[in-house]
């Protein structure tokens, strides 16, 4: 799945070596190129450098500008700061809107229950009873919920750690379906927060046996361990969005985050297979504490991740 991810950013960025198709000139020094020479081609700009103005064996990307930007090291304790390079970030961040993909997934689903009800009792007075008394299928109504979960931990997320950290919104991964509920660049690390909007008694259990461990996650007395072990993907695809300006080994934590669930009293936060599970309050908490990223390191990857993961609309 990484290499996958890895793969589709790359061709998100559009830039790379290969031999060209056709004739063109080198977006430097205006010199002629042949088809079949190998040359930088970059996708977006609609441009090619050749290999005297950026040397095809330096593996930079014209993105890069003079020097590539150096992978940082992670340790604890260090303050990790932004490479010296020419790399400049977006001037715009889209901090994006909560829920709004789920939302939209809840109006074509409920188009389409509507539109199957016209079709067998038509748009007349009948066909508008039918559908005032009917009920939309629960698979429907899970998205309507998500959206609302998802916007009241957008609010909480803007209006409480918004001092100290970047908030983006329903991030989109190009060249998947899926998206990031939301996407926090704090001094503790980047999270990534899977939100969800469900109802009953958050629990970790050991469904193991007398000599083995099987640890799951509870929720309603109904097993939702598969809410955190989806989060692989998520992660690679922010590594590899990071990768290109130095910082694939940020810290990266995910969480997942239950709105509306039940804790028992002196409850804290559950730890399953390396995703923090938790509720809003003790969220922002976590994200709040002191980390590696200083200020300017926060405004660099935030700006980055905005572009590279770009919010829903």
């Amino acid at each position: 799945m990484e290499i996958k991810v890895r793969l589709a950013v790359a061709d998100y960025f559009g830039v790379k070596v290969m031999p060209l198709r056709y004739a063109g000139t080198c977006s430097k020094c205006e010199s002629a190129l042949s088809p079949k020479t190998r040359a930088w081609w970059d996708a977006l700009a609609k441009q090619v450098t050749c290999a005297v103005c950026l040397p095809i064996e330096n593996s930079r990307s014209p993105l890069d500008g003079p020097e590539r930007a150096p992978t940082s090291t992670i340790t604890d304790g260090t303050t990790v700061k932004a490479p010296a390079t020419s790399f400049a970030p977006p001037a715009v961040i889209d901090h994006g809107t909560g829920g709004i993909s789920a939302a939209h997934e809840y109006k074509r689903r409920h188009a389409k229950h509507e539109r199957q009800i016209e079709a067998k009792w038509g748009t007349g007075r009948i066909g508008r009873i039918v559908k005032f008394l009917s009920d939309e299928p629960q698979t429907t109504m899970a998205w309507a919920k998500g959206a609302e979960g998802e916007r009241r931990l957008a609010r909480r997320l803007n209006d409480e750690i918004a001092d100290v950290a970047v908030v983006l919104h329903d991030r989109k991964v190009p060249n998947t379906r899926g998206n990031i509920d939301h996407l926090v660049v704090a001094p503790s690390g980047i999270w990534i927060i899977d939100a969800k909007n469900y109802k009953g008694k958050v629990e970790r259990r050991d469904l193991g046996g007398l000599f083995a461990t099987n640890i799951q996650l509870v929720v309603g007395g109904r097993n939702q361990t598969k809410l955190v072990t989806g989060l692989d993907w998520q992660v690679a695809a922010v590594r590899a969005a990071l990768d290109p300006i130095g910082f694939a080994e940020a810290p990266v934590h995910t969480a997942v985050c239950f709105t509306d669930s039940e804790w028992p009293m002196f409850a804290k936060p559950l730890q399953i297979g390396g995703v923090t599970v938790t509720w809003p309050a003790k969220l922002i908490e976590a994200v709040r504490t002191t980390g590696p990223l200083d200020t300017t390191t926060i405004d660099t990857l935030a700006r980055h991740l905005s572009a590279t993961l770009p919010a829903s609309a």
